[in-house]
């Protein structure tokens, strides 16, 4: 078997011509943020929908929008990425924090409903790794209480709960469009939002706000670029996939993690409360071109995944599945030494990718002494093997084999 990058990025023919477009004309496709929202909200069935220039960005608008102020408490899933709990700490909001549910990685609702108090404004839920969290129950116990539901939708583009896609049940919701995410605007995100008063909120703090610079675009384009080369079969096994094994061997680094990877830390007020808040025509016209293969995306990754499920269902390692409404954004398993675990994997011509999802409470700059055993046993395991569109059923099948001879071996 050849060898497998950890992902497989593809820049369309036309995506690229814009981009020159874009780069060297200096053409501005005005008008496409507009329909870009308007297919966006279509697509999720939701009333609006608001081009953002990155998903910290819109988190700092939701919040704004929903009154929450600083005498007000948030809820967030301990085992998250980083961003969304850095970003409320930096708005100096209180974060409080719920441990998560061993068997399926999502929020403890049990735990949430004790840490309710009279403080608390908002639950945000994050839908990691493709999968939808038991909605019906969050609805009803948000409800209950009062509060604002927002849903972190940046793995779950297209993923579903009981026929609704995510994005579609709380007040707001926070999509991402960065690298490595099933639709790459060079950056940017959105926003969905269900009442008129909150979208109205929003459409007015947008009316002040520009999209980010072209440099700062044009340094995404050139980074998107180079994820997409370094990803291209005959780049990757000539040149990339060489290097990997110097630097493990010799350094005990993954170069990809070096040079893509992005270390937690704590966003900046400054770059909060900037006005850079729009996303580009630009780059919504880059999000139009691919909004129409999200599903044939998602529906081949599941293909993927099930086949990935029963070659390694005996082995205990797979979380719950929820394979109604999975579309699998990431294929994670659970091991014990995920750092050799890798090592051995890229020594057999597969790379993973380094783990982004963390027990928060335990990053530097989160104030929080308190215990959340099951986030933090799972982000020490947490590892995600190669899953996406352009794998053919004999590769899916050889990363399975792989996994499991490795996990033999121990």
């Amino acid at each position: 078997m050849w060898p497998i990058p950890r992902r497989c990025l593809h820049l369309s023919g036309k995506i690229l011509r814009k981009s020159a477009g874009f780069i060297f004309l200096g053409k501005n496709f005005k008008g496409s943020c507009k329909e870009f929202e308007e297919k966006f909200a279509a697509y999720l069935g939701v009333a609006y929908a608001f081009g953002i220039s990155s998903a910290r960005k819109g988190l700092v608008l939701v919040l704004e929008a929903l009154g929450v102020s600083l005498e007000d408490e948030i809820i967030v899933d301990n085992l998250n990425y980083y961003a969304i709990p850095s970003v409320i700490q930096s708005l100096g909001i209180k974060i409080v924090f719920v441990d998560v549910d061993p068997k399926t990685a999502s929020i403890d609702l049990e735990q949430l409903a004790k840490r309710i108090t009279s403080k608390t404004k908002a639950v945000i839920v994050t839908h990691l790794f493709g999968r939808v969290s038991n909605m019906d129950k969050f609805i009803d116990l948000v409800k209950t209480n009062n509060l604002f539901l927002i849903e972190d939708c940046a793995q779950a583009l297209g993923a579903e709960y009981n026929g609704k896609k995510a994005g579609s049940f709380g007040d707001a919701a926070l999509f991402s469009f960065g690298l490595g995410k099933d639709l790459m605007c060079f950056g940017g995100g959105m926003i969905t939002v269900a009442d008129s008063a909150v979208a109205g909120a929003i459409k007015k703090r947008m009316i002040r706000s520009y999209a980010p610079s072209r440099v700062v675009i044009v340094k995404e384009i050139i980074k998107h670029i180079m994820a997409m080369l370094f990803s291209k079969r005959i780049v990757f096994i000539i040149f990339v996939f060489p290097l990997m094994k110097l630097f493990y061997l010799y350094k005990n680094i993954n170069l990809l993690d070096l040079l893509f990877g992005e270390d937690p830390e704590r966003v900046s007020e400054s770059f909060l409360l900037t006005s850079d808040n729009k996303l580009s025509d630009f780059q919504a016209a880059v999000g139009l071109e691919q909004l129409s293969f999200i599903d044939q995306k998602n529906q081949k990754r599941i293909v993927n995944s099930k086949i990935i499920n029963q070659e390694l269902a005996d082995l205990s390692i797979i979380l719950d599945s929820f394979e109604d409404g999975n579309i699998y954004s990431a294929y994670k398993i659970l091991v014990t030494d995920k750092n050799n675990f890798r090592k051995k994997m890229l020594l057999r011509g597969i790379d993973t990718q380094r783990e982004d999802i963390h027990a928060c409470s335990r990053l530097s700059f989160i104030d929080d002494d308190n215990d959340y055993p099951v986030s933090e046993d799972l982000s020490n395991k947490l590892v995600g093997i190669p899953n996406y569109f352009c794998l053919t059923e004999a590769q899916v099948r050889g990363i399975a084999k792989e996994v499991r001879s490795i996990l033999n071996e121990a």
